[in-house]
């Protein structure tokens, strides 16, 4: 699966501005696909901004007049960091010459958008307290969080949940290892395999490919969840 990383996604213009974002997309895609923004609350005001990785292995987002618009972070350091595209299409910050996923200081699929591609990791993960999870846009031109977020609930048998603020507003049941229990056609496809995995550190939904087909799972601004092949 072939992912481009652009410097400028797009110009969204919605209002009397232009807002410019960053992020990832599919690079064998005829239509513009994104599925990824780094700055989707703190949109640029002009084409002029540049991501970089400074010398602490962070990577920010400055504008045309060098001010911070947006950043990652992390707790430790490296003597030589740098920033990757890998093809899954995880963006990570990372000691050059070290892709060990265990020693990345940071990388995208621990910060989703709406889209989950495959390898992610939606859920929780107990050792360090964080949850992944996706939120759509707010509309289709303004990628800044919107009113659904959809999880792995972890607290009794694990299962996926949608949520429209705070409030549920859908459960997939539980998983049986086969398919959620509240869903019968969550079945496998001979495309990919997906499930809830657990285990005393985490416990996370996902999907891996069994062949070399391009698929993602979205969450739209009108919280209507739907793989694309």
């Amino acid at each position: 699966m072939a992912i481009k990383l652009l410097h400028i996604v797009e110009a969204l213009k919605w209002g009397s501005s232009v807002q410019v974002i960053q992020g990832i997309w599919y690079k064998n895609i005829s239509v513009r696909t994104v599925v990824w923004v780094a700055n989707r609350e703190a949109p640029l005001t002009s084409e002029s901004g540049i991501l970089k990785v400074i010398e602490q292995g962070i990577l920010v987002l400055l504008n045309g007049t060098n001010s911070l618009v947006w950043s990652t972070n992390t707790s430790r350091s490296v003597q030589n960091p740098v920033a990757q595209l890998l093809d899954s299409g995880n963006l990570v910050v990372k000691q050059a010459g070290d892709d060990n996923s265990g020693n990345f200081l940071w990388q995208s699929f621990d910060h989703p958008s709406d889209t989950l591609l495959p390898g992610m990791k939606l859920g929780w993960n107990f050792v360090t307290g964080r949850e992944v999870y996706l939120s759509s846009w707010k509309n289709e031109e303004d990628p800044a969080p919107g009113d659904y977020t959809y999880h792995c609930d972890p607290s009794g048998y694990p299962q996926n949940i949608l949520k429209k603020g705070s409030d549920v507003v859908y459960r997939s049941g539980p998983w049986n290892g086969l398919h959620f229990s509240g869903a019968i056609s969550s079945r496998d496809s001979p495309l990919y395999t997906f499930g809830i995995f657990s285990s005393k550190t985490e416990v996370y939904f996902g999907f891996n490919l069994t062949s070399s087909v391009i698929t993602r799972l979205t969450l739209s601004q009108n919280g209507a969840l739907q793989r694309w092949t």
